[in-house]
């Protein structure tokens, strides 16, 4: 029997869903539940994630950009970016946007969504950075 310690999670994405980051283009990487090719971020059903973090909370106005935030901080952990500094602000940043682009109150969502952007750029650099088995332990049981 083979198990996956898992912890954290809120979420699971219960349909495949697509992205498009032109700034990403470059870069292509794909695991079990994510892939990106040619800017096209694929977020596949069945991935979790455990929504909004820090001075926030979970919300329909920010349950797609959390899942993306998510989705790119976990490629960071797994060291697809490596040397690409400039990945993490743009994921932030995107959060930030599509947080803010799905409030009806754009003032208000700007007030929110960019403390939050500042406590993310602040706090948030640990949960980028590339770990040793990045999605949990792998433990193995034989009979």
């Amino acid at each position: 029997m083979i198990y996956k310690k898992l912890h954290g999670y809120k979420y699971k994405l219960m349909v495949t869903e697509k992205f498009k980051f032109p700034k990403l283009a470059y870069i292509s990487c794909s695991n079990d539940y994510l892939c990106l090719k040619d800017g096209l971020l694929t977020i596949s059903e069945g991935y979790m994630w455990d929504g909004a973090s820090g001075p926030t909370w979970d919300d329909k106005t920010n349950m797609t950009g959390s899942l993306v935030h998510d989705a790119l901080y976990q490629i960071l952990r797994e060291g697809e970016f490596q040397g690409k500094k400039f990945v993490r602000e743009y994921a932030d940043e995107v959060l930030r946007d599509m947080c803010i682009a799905a409030s009806k109150n754009k003032f208000l969502a700007k007030i929110r969504y960019n403390t939050w952007f500042w406590m993310v750029r602040k706090f948030a650099k640990r949960s980028s950075t590339p770990k040793q088995k990045p999605r949990g332990q792998i433990v193995e049981v034989k009979p």
